[in-house]
């Protein structure tokens, strides 16, 4: 029977060795964690089985109300490559493909 509890930890870094913090809404994609940073307008794309930081992506374009809020939600689409994208208090979502993915 599957179970919700956790099993293991991975602490997120990037390249240079610096640990990411402030994690926020993930979404599991093919073989992939995609996350974006709380306070901030970037999606990182983790590797799950060692926490490395292996893409990561700037959209703070997205952001046109700027000081509505930073990007928050991030969703995962029946449509390969692409995802859904929010922030707080943002008053649209975009429809963005990562075409790398």
């Amino acid at each position: 029977m599957e179970s919700l509890q956790e099993t293991r930890t991975v602490k997120v870094k990037r390249d240079d060795g610096n640990f990411v913090n402030k994690i926020n809404e993930l979404e599991y994609y093919k073989g992939f964690v995609f996350a974006n940073i709380w306070y901030s307008n970037s999606i990182i794309v983790i590797d799950p089985e060692n926490g490395l930081v292996v893409k990561e992506y700037d959209l703070s374009k997205l952001e046109k109300n700027k000081g509505a809020g930073v990007m928050n939600g991030i969703s995962v689409t029946d449509e390969d490559g692409v995802f859904y994208i929010t922030g707080k208090n943002w008053d649209r979502i975009y429809r963005v493909k990562f075409a790398d993915f």
